[in-house]
């Protein structure tokens, strides 16, 4: 599957190389094939676009969320700032955080329920004593990582309806 920025993708294969050559860790970015990285970006281009984001769509017809029309209040800059008009594509911050949930979807294959050779599994200690509460016993579990880590979501969350939050604000 070929990543089209776009289309399938918010971001080509090529700015995901770019973003990934100044960034800390991402050696296994570079050791996974092209085609898997791609899938990668489809995919994580794809959980990210069914967000609940503010403003509308440009047009009816194009293939994901972005580019948008309308306003966010952007918090580093303490006012709203109204979505380009004339913009074509997703905001650096939906690219960055396309890229980063690529990298994850990589390097944790079971999310998407794909086994690859071992998985990761912790071990609660034999017993635990506090007080009157008493815990028994030597557990395996296995570590299931999280689908979209917080500090991806941060990246694009002022972009969202009510920046993310399913709290709503009062006016007085």
């Amino acid at each position: 599957m070929t990543a089209i920025k776009g289309t399938n993708s918010y971001v080509s294969l090529d700015e995901a190389d770019t973003y990934f050559e100044t960034r800390l860790r991402a050696d296994d970015w570079f050791e996974t094939d092209c085609e898997e990285k791609e899938i990668a970006l489809v995919t994580a281009t794809s959980m990210i676009d069914h967000s609940r984001w503010a403003g509308q769509a440009v047009s009816e017809t194009q293939a994901l969320a972005w580019p948008r029309i309308g306003s966010v209040f952007d918090p580093r800059l303490g006012k709203t700032v109204n979505f380009v008009s004339t913009a074509t594509e997703a905001p650096q911050e939906v690219q960055d955080a396309t890229c980063e949930l690529a990298l994850h979807l990589i390097q944790n294959p079971t999310i998407m329920g794909k086994e690859i050779g071992t998985t990761a599994t912790t071990t609660t200690p034999d017993e635990i004593s506090v007080g009157s509460i008493s815990l028994k016993g030597l557990k395996e579990t296995e570590e299931v990582p999280v689908s979209e880590p917080l500090r991806i979501k941060k990246l694009y969350s002022k972009y969202l309806n009510n920046g993310g939050s399913r709290n709503w604000y009062r006016s007085n």
